[in-house]
């Protein structure tokens, strides 16, 4: 069984719905730290010529609280904010109309919790894009709670009988075949063919949403094997 783990991001970028496309199981990682920082609240939309932050508020709560702890802010304008954004930037875009329609359903989700709220979008987003993974949460699996990074990710790994990991390929530096091969899992790093898109700011990776705005469910469904599976490095071959 081939095993993917990733935080519940916020409407992320192709390569993360391929994870899915190449594994048979995807953990939704949602009982690890937030990252005030990260791509858990938000992802980055095309306007204007620019990249634009789409950004949904989370409630302020302590230092090292968890994802699937966090709610986010949703009785105030952020909604109509995100959705004003998107109309803005997309307007013109050939997919527009069916692609403002699915999303107003995954807008319109009634649980503020981050990790539900999220969970919610890209497992919708999966079955739309014909994506056929199981999905899990990491909350749900039993664990070992003093293992942390890399040995908690092969532990479950390990507990779900999963014989090869695929992480994306930002990953490369993070996990490394050795803890992986000692419990009987291969490891692999996926990167994207999808070309990226040049904009002001430089050449970046957008929102999944940038990709159904100009291609619709079909052609982002087409692009979903769009990509290789990368062994990791030889660690013969790190510099001292």
């Amino acid at each position: 069984m081939i095993a993917a783990i990733m935080q519940p991001y916020l409407f992320p970028y192709i390569g993360y719905f391929q994870l899915m496309h190449a594994v048979d199981t995807f953990v939704i990682y949602d009982d690890v730290q937030y990252s005030k920082n990260g791509w858990v609240n938000r992802n980055l939309v095309r306007k204007s010529g620019g990249a634009a932050w789409l950004t949904l508020p989370v409630r302020k709560m302590h230092l090292g609280s968890l994802i699937n702890q966090r709610h986010y802010a949703l009785d105030g304008p952020a909604i109509d904010d995100a959705k004003r954004l998107v109309d803005s930037a997309y307007r013109d875009a050939p997919a527009f109309d069916a692609t403002r329609e699915m999303l107003d359903r995954l807008w319109d989700y009634d649980d503020d919790n981050v990790a539900a709220f999220n969970a919610h979008a890209l497992t919708a987003l999966a079955g739309r894009l014909g994506l056929r993974c199981r999905f899990l949460v990491s909350s749900a699996i039993a664990k070992d709670p003093a293992l942390r990074s890399e040995a908690r990710v092969v532990d479950i790994c390990r507990r779900l009988g999963a014989t090869h990991y695929v992480n994306a390929i930002g990953g490369v530096g993070l996990y490394h075949a050795d803890p992986f091969a000692s419990a009987g899992i291969g490891l692999s790093f996926l990167q994207t063919s999808m070309p990226m898109t040049e904009l002001a700011e430089g050449v970046l990776h957008l929102s999944i949403i940038d990709l159904l705005m100009h291609a619709g469910i079909a052609g982002a469904a087409e692009a979903m094997a769009r990509y290789e599976l990368i062994e990791p490095p030889d660690p013969a071959a790190r510099p001292e």
